[in-house]
């Protein structure tokens, strides 16, 4: 078994002995079966020696000059080192504390003048029961890690139902009930009829902005995990923003236009993450724009560090209380505290956050009835 766990070439071993001659017999004995040795002969020497290259076991002699085996052990099990195994060397002749050898770290003990065999079983023995403990170590870890996404799973599984018993449920009854008492009273004034279908359609867009936030963050967290920064053409990426809103805009006949001051724009984002920034901003500025106003995107990158992307609106201007005051004032730490902002159906500490990560910045300029510009301004390079 032990063979199966121990391969020589993978295991360095420290020999700490006074005697040269020890630590020769020594050396010569564990290199033979293919171990990596280095030795040492002082205690001083050991502890230097025990960090700059962290040995898998330590065969220590008790007796030596100045720092003892003993005293060696005791500073081992005091430092990052102390999981390190120790077998201890001792003479027939040196009388043996072994209560104070276990206290300083001692796993086994071999007797002077040793005997090869012995030695080498004690060696691989050791070896194998540290290999054994990390590998039970890892397990644990990886065990307490699933436990953990379980948890969370959980947590996110009575999140949704409760959701789909208050927030989902609610509308919905409420929309059956309207459909169904259009159906069954033909004689129904227009009137009534304009006005439950407006409810109707109140409640739709509710239930649809309610799937879209759930949906929007979890589709937002995967794409966190999987997607890496990359060398992304910024330019590309915004036109595709733009083709994705262009049909809602025509409905509300806004007219929706792109502007940049270079042909190729290239940066190192999380193409995910920027593009869902985007994507939130313009269906912000189309929820605030009234028919036969514009919404204007600008690229600008007037530098070879940074460009900034400008969402530009001739809407009705945005309600400043629900807005962070870190995006009304340029200059405020994007950390100055967190805000509920449901009243303007966007997450903007999911924005300030991936904003942060790409070491960017955002601020707002509105105005009641001029309108709304969105200002997002992200460094190109890799160096953040």
């Amino acid at each position: 078994m032990a063979e199966k766990y121990v391969n020589p070439v993978e295991f360095l071993i420290l020999v700490v002995d006074d005697s040269a001659q020890n630590r020769l017999i020594i050396s010569h004995v564990l290199e033979s079966e293919g171990f990596k040795v280095e030795n040492c002969e002082s205690g001083e020497e050991a502890l230097k020696k025990l960090k700059k290259y962290e040995p898998d076991l330590i065969l220590l002699d008790i007796m030596m000059p100045g720092m003892s085996g003993y005293e060696v052990g005791t500073r081992v099990q005091k430092s990052i080192f102390k999981e390190t195994p120790i077998i201890f060397l001792s003479s027939l002749k040196e009388s043996l504390d072994k209560v104070r050898a276990f206290e300083a770290g001692a796993v086994d003990f071999v007797t002077k003048p040793f005997d090869k065999e012995e030695l080498i079983a004690r060696v691989r023995t050791h070896l194998m029961l540290r290999v054994l403990q990390k590998e039970r170590k890892e397990q644990i870890r990886i065990l307490k890690d699933r436990e953990l996404e379980l948890s969370m799973a959980n947590k996110k599984k009575d999140e949704l139902m409760r959701m789909l018993s208050h927030d989902i449920k609610n509308p919905l009854s409420g929309i059956l009930g309207l459909v169904q008492i259009l159906k069954s009273d033909p004689s129904m004034s227009e009137d009534d009829k304009n006005n439950m279908l407006s409810l109707i359609i109140e409640s739709s867009e509710k239930l649809h902005q309610i799937v879209k936030d759930v949906l929007d963050k979890e589709v937002l967290a995967q794409k966190a995990k999987s997607s890496k920064i990359e060398k992304v053409d910024i330019v590309h990426l915004i036109e595709s923003v733009i083709t994705e809103f262009t049909p809602k805009a025509t409905l509300k006949k806004i007219r929706l236009s792109f502007y940049s001051n270079k042909k190729d724009i290239h940066a190192y984002v999380n193409p995910q993450q920027f593009m869902w920034c985007l994507q939130q901003l313009v269906q912000l500025s189309l929820k605030f724009t009234r028919s036969e106003d514009s919404i204007s995107i600008i690229i600008e990158q007037d530098s070879h560090d940074k460009f900034i992307v400008k969402i530009a609106d001739t809407g009705v201007g945005l309600p400043v209380k629900h807005i962070p005051n870190y995006f009304l004032n340029k200059e405020l730490p994007l950390d100055d505290g967190e805000i509920e902002n449901l009243e303007l159906d966007i997450n903007f500490n999911q924005l300030k956050d991936i904003l942060k990560a790409h070491n960017g910045n955002m601020w707002i300029n509105t105005v009641t009835e001029v309108g709304t510009t969105f200002f997002v301004e992200i460094p190109v390079g890799l160096n953040r």
